[in-house]
């Protein structure tokens, strides 16, 4: 098993998630990927951010992420950690969709009682282990 986790600045309004998600379920289905997009929007005038992990067989997990860093609803895409997994997290989905505002994410990476400046949803966005353990909390042991 396989896992990759990627995050990216969305390009422009992706409204309604209905047609990309079927897409992305029928083509991860024929190639035995899983996973959780995870969308995060700033309910300001602040970039919207797509973050996803991917599993399955190493070179379909590559194929669908390099179909995703050329794919225009995506700037910015970099490749936060990718390597063998033990098993999968996401077995009942080719792809979950969680759909998150900016400020669930910074209250969830506020560091409880401490007087240290809290981290900006960029940055977050770009946290390869605090991203990760994110989208993995919507796997199937979570």
């Amino acid at each position: 098993m396989f896992a990759l986790v990627y995050s990216s600045v969305a390009t422009g309004n992706p409204g309604s998630f209905d047609a990309l998600l079927a897409t992305c379920r029928r083509n991860n289905e024929q190639m035995g990927v899983t996973g959780c997009l995870l969308f995060v929007y700033d309910e300001s005038d602040g970039p919207d951010y797509f973050a996803q992990f991917l599993e399955g067989d190493q070179p379909a997990v590559e194929a669908v992420y390099a179909r995703i860093a050329q794919d225009s609803r995506h700037r910015d895409v970099r490749l936060l950690s990718s390597g063998p997994a033990p098993g999968r997290r996401f077995t009942d989905s080719p792809m979950r969709l969680a759909e998150l505002p900016s400020t669930r994410i910074l209250a969830a990476a506020r560091p409880r009682g401490l007087s240290v400046a809290s981290p900006s949803v960029e940055s977050i966005m770009r946290d390869s282990r605090r991203l990760t353990s994110l989208v993995a909390s919507y796997g199937d042991d979570a």
